[in-house]
C-alpha cells in the first residue's frame, strides 16, 4: 500500500537546524531538528541488548496525525505549512491541499512524496509556488 503526501512549507520557514547531542553512548544520544526531537537512542533490554533509535523518541508505531502536526508546528512554526496524506486508491490519486485564510502569502516549497509501506520513500518531488491574497 502506498501513502501519498503533499506538503507546502513557507520559504521563510524552510530552514532546518539539525543538532546531534551525544556522549558516545546510544542511550544518551538525541537528534533534533529546530529543537524538535527527531531521534532518540535507546537500549532495548533482552537476552541480547539492542541499541537502536526511535523516531520522534516514541517510535513510528506511536505517531498519529495529531502527534505529527504538533511536531511539524514545532519544526516550522504555526501557519507556515500545510500537509495532506492519502492512501492509494486505484490508478490516479487526488490529494487536496488545504489552505485557509490564515495562510501567509508568499513563496512556498511544494513537496510531493510517495511512501511504500515495506520499501520506504519511493518518490519525492520539490517545486515552488506563490500564494497571493
Amino acid at each position: 500500500m502506498d501513502i501519498y503526501s503533499v506538503m507546502m512549507v513557507h520559504e521563510d520557514a524552510y530552514k532546518l537546524f539539525l543538532k546531534l547531542i551525544t556522549d558516545g553512548r546510544c542511550d544518551r544520544t538525541t537528534v533534533t531538528i529546530n529543537d524538535a526531537l527527531l531521534l532518540k537512542g535507546v537500549v532495548l533490554r533482552g537476552s541480547r541488548p539492542l541499541r537502536t533509535f526511535l523516531i520522534f523518541g516514541v517510535g513510528l508505531d506511536n505517531v498519529d496525525k495529531e502527534f505529527l502536526l504538533t511536531w511539524l508546528n514545532q519544526v516550522f512554526g504555526t501557519r507556515m505549512f500545510s500537509i495532506t496524506f492519502t492512501y492509494k486508491r486505484g490508478v490516479s490519486t487526488i490529494i487536496p491541499v488545504r489552505i485557509d485564510s490564515s495562510a501567509r502569502p508568499g513563496r512556498y516549497i511544494l513537496l510531493v512524496g510517495v511512501w511504500d509501506i515495506g520499501k520506504g520513500l519511493i518518490a519525492l518531488s520539490q517545486r515552488y509556488l506563490t500564494l497571493v491574497t
